[in-house]
């Protein structure tokens, strides 16, 4: 069985590292746990196009002028193709864009998702509720969404426009073809971008090579089932080649496909029958999510923890092995 390999280093921030013929690793710093996004350009035909951009943060700002003021990049960018519309890979596009006079390439789903987060952010009230139904105590909902909304200002403006990108088109970068891979999970309308003749996978966050990616429920779509899409997405990311490099926006560049997408399959497996076992009674998604995340007591890790488990949770109501009970002050949840 092949294993997962990541023999590259990480390039410094603000670096430029080759990755590939004409493909470029640039890393930008994040103010999170998670230190750090990846951005790749891609050099074609005296310009560059450029996949996912950064955060909204003076930080990211400062990388990409100094790129520019001492004519670092390889050609100036053409373009700006966006994976998906979190802050921390498309919250400076709105800036990059006006500052080149680009065009963007998204699907519809994640721009519009994110001009809808720099416009509106947070809605405490609503995200308040969604918690507080679940058994979070009040204080700890207040401070988990006041968390939630420093996190938002990581989206800048986003661009008024867009050229938009379907499941199955075929877009031209670097003089090679790549076929959009739309599917949902991390968000509703990820791109990967996969170039068959070179076995390239750029990745976005939906195949991470040390990390799983976050698969969540928040208040504004509290009875989706993103996990659902999520594991129909591998599925059809496990038909690519096994070898193909594989270009994530958090981590190293691994080859290892499939063993990592079974990795990522086994752990939502064991999410799962870990919530089976705790359903021998009666409980809210609060504590159930302290049986799945038992240290994510603080205002830090609190939301994020009811947001997995109530996607978790969601996947069991959806194959009728979990149900809601009626008549309760907190949404309290027993076997099906």
């Amino acid at each position: 069985m092949m294993t997962i390999s990541s023999p590259l280093p990480y390039p410094e921030f603000g670096a430029l590292k080759e990755v590939g013929d004409g493909i470029i690793w640039l890393s930008i710093p994040l103010p999170l746990d998670l230190k750090h996004v990846n951005c790749w350009l891609i050099e074609e035909g005296g310009g560059v196009t450029v996949v996912d951009c950064g955060p909204d943060t003076g930080d990211c700002l400062d990388i990409w002028n100094k790129l520019i003021k001492n004519d670092l990049l390889p050609a100036q960018p053409s373009r700006l193709v966006i994976t998906h519309g979190h802050g921390d890979h498309c919250g400076i596009s709105g800036w990059l864009a006006s500052r080149f006079d680009v065009p963007i390439y998204s699907t519809l789903s994640e721009w519009q998702s994110a001009r809808l987060r720099h416009h509106v952010g947070v809605d405490a009230l609503l995200e308040r509720g969604f918690m507080e139904g679940h058994g979070v105590p009040a204080g700890l909902a207040d401070a988990s969404c006041r968390l939630r909304a420093v996190n938002s200002k990581l989206m800048g403006p986003q661009p008024a426009a867009i050229r938009r990108l379907r499941d199955g088109d075929e877009i031209a970068m670097g003089g090679r073809s790549w076929r959009v891979i739309a599917g949902g999970g991390h968000t509703d309308e990820h791109a990967c971008f996969y170039d068959p003749a070179n076995g390239i996978l750029i990745a976005g966050d939906q195949v991470l090579p040390e990390i799983t990616p976050l698969i969540a429920v928040y208040g504004d779509q509290s009875e989706a089932n993103p996990l659902a899409d999520y594991l129909a997405t591998l599925s059809r990311l496990r038909e690519l080649p096994e070898n193909v490099l594989v270009l994530p926006s958090h981590g190293r560049p691994f080859t290892g496909l499939h063993v990592r997408i079974e990795q990522l399959i086994a752990h939502h497996e064991r999410r799962l029958d870990e919530l089976r076992v705790a359903l021998d009674r009666p409980r809210t998604g609060f504590e159930l999510s302290a049986v799945l995340f038992p240290k994510a007591y603080d205002t830090h890790s609190a939301w994020l923890a009811l947001a997995e488990t109530i996607a978790h949770l969601n996947f069991l109501i959806s194959r009728g092995e979990a149900r809601y009970l009626d008549g309760s002050r907190n949404r309290v949840v027993a076997a099906g």
